[in-house]
């Protein structure tokens, strides 16, 4: 018999935090010894405190609130390339094209895991109760933490994205290159050194990924991009196939080459017979 995969009580307290407020067939309990457990429970009964329960949806249900509440979509896929099955959680901003997968998360043994690591993701950074007192709370934040978070998340996005296509990166303190092996959630990322074949940990901040310039697709490439028929926002599953193909290409698309972030790859890096 399929069972019904609900979220978390952590997760039930996000959404509650920001804003989800939804009947559901079950809630979980925020009193005494029985705080977190699941149950239906009829909070409308006059015996009971509807402020001692908060709804626990499915994950289906949450990622449908996400998407028709904030526009950010998540689509769980099969990870390239793993044996065992892994899988891996994509998440899209619908409004804004220029940040279709705004964020990649990998690795996950099961689909359910990746679903609800995804949605603790979203609640957690992507949407904001109240801007003003967001501000308020980081104003004793140094600058330069905030920018380094910034940008750490940004590679990780690019990063994720390349990794089953095997970019080739540069290790600047090491002055050697390899190709890409893994990305990790601490801003560290492994790569398969050209010099001994090994597998070498470097941080985040100190790889640079070589990357072709949109200026460099031939014309045979832009013939084979433009059949993909991209039809614009609203069509989402070839919105993923026109940039998952770029990313095969390894295309600089993100401007990562001019921010400096990435270096222009050499003349056939990743030409194939």
């Amino acid at each position: 018999m399929i069972k019904e995969d609900y979220i978390s009580f952590e997760i039930a307290k996000l959404l509650k935090e920001k804003g989800f407020d939804e009947n559901t067939n079950c809630q979980y309990t925020l009193y005494g010894y029985h705080s977190g457990e699941l149950g239906e429970y009829d909070i409308t009964d006059r015996s009971r405190h509807p402020e001692n329960y908060i709804p626990a949806p499915t994950l289906q249900m949450a990622m449908k609130w996400l998407r028709e509440a904030h526009n950010i979509h998540i689509a769980v896929i099969v990870a390239y390339h793993h044996v065992p099955r892994r899988y891996e959680a994509h998440i899209m901003k619908l409004e804004n094209v220029d940040d279709f997968i705004l964020h990649q998360q990998v690795d996950f043994a099961t689909y359910e895991q990746a679903c609800e690591a995804a949605i603790k993701y979203c609640l957690e950074n992507l949407i904001n109760n109240d801007k003003n007192d967001e501000c308020e709370d980081n104003a004793d934040e140094p600058l330069a933490i905030t920018v380094e978070q910034d940008l750490g998340q940004v590679l990780m996005n690019s990063l994720c994205a390349l990794l089953p296509y095997g970019v080739i990166v540069l290790d600047e303190p090491a002055e050697q290159r390899g190709k890409l092996w893994s990305v990790s959630h601490d801003y560290m990322v492994s790569y398969e050194s050209d010099v001994s074949e090994e597998l070498e940990r470097q941080s985040i901040f100190n790889i640079r990924c070589y990357l072709r310039s949109m200026s460099s697709m031939t014309e045979e490439e832009q013939s084979e991009y433009d059949k993909l028929q991209y039809l614009g926002r609203g069509d989402l599953a070839q919105g993923v196939e026109k940039i998952d193909w770029l990313n095969a290409h390894h295309f600089d698309y993100r401007g990562l080459i001019k921010k400096g972030r990435a270096l222009e790859a050499p003349v056939d890096m990743y030409k194939t017979e």
